[in-house]
């Protein structure tokens, strides 16, 4: 059986019998973890384990752990997590906003293959933002309602930003570049330091956690 590190320190390994990350993922959390702790990161004899990856990838990937020698799982908090995601929503908003001003440029003139990609990466970045925007919600239970963001209560501001996402799409299933421009500048962009205010007052909220 491979030897099991949890955060650098090795651990007595699961009993014998286990052939899956999946089992002993469930072993270490049920057994090793303190409270509030989660597993951040596997990696098997050296080599990070994708969390994303398909199922079939990941079982290439494992194959016997009884033949592995080195199972290395690293652990972090729930507080870890959630603010090394609001720094990665902050630098990503942080882009953003310096870069929709050029996106916006680009389709009022001649918008390029470059130009689609650019605002189908903005997408994927937006849609990423409202998803964790409603985890944290969760996790800390702040109400949308009376939270307020430059005097505006979160749920409306996240009702707006969704709004604007949906006009953006329709603008672009009927080739209308200028729409999509102006929204970019005078929808987008305005948005974007709410945006930045809101994840910044929530990472005061996960400190004090």
């Amino acid at each position: 059986m491979a030897k099991l590190y949890l955060n650098n320190e090795e651990v007595i390994p699961p009993p014998p019998g286990f052939s899956s990350l999946e089992q002993l993922i469930k072993h270490v959390e049920s057994n090793l973890l303190p409270p509030n702790f989660v597993i951040k990161q596997v990696s098997l004899d050296g080599s990070p384990v994708d969390a994303n990856a398909s199922q079939d990838d990941q079982s290439v990937l494992l194959g016997d752990l009884t033949r592995r020698e080195k199972i290395e799982i690293t652990t972090c908090t729930l507080k870890d997590i959630a603010l090394e995601s609001i720094g990665e929503a902050l630098s990503y908003l942080e882009r953003a906003e310096t870069l929709t001003p050029s996106i916006a440029s680009s389709f009022r003139d001649f918008p390029g293959p470059e130009t689609f990609e650019s605002l189908r990466q903005l997408y994927d970045g937006f849609y990423w933002l409202s998803m964790l925007l409603d985890r944290l919600e969760a996790v800390y239970k702040i109400d949308p309602d009376s939270t307020l963001v430059s005097g505006i209560p979160v749920r409306e501001h996240h009702r707006r930003f969704l709004a604007i996402l949906k006009q953006l799409v329709s603008g672009q299933e009927q080739e209308d570049y200028l729409l999509i421009g102006d929204l970019l500048e005078f929808e987008v962009l305005p948005i974007i330091p709410v945006w930045k205010s809101l994840f910044a007052d929530i990472a005061t909220v996960a400190r004090g956690t």
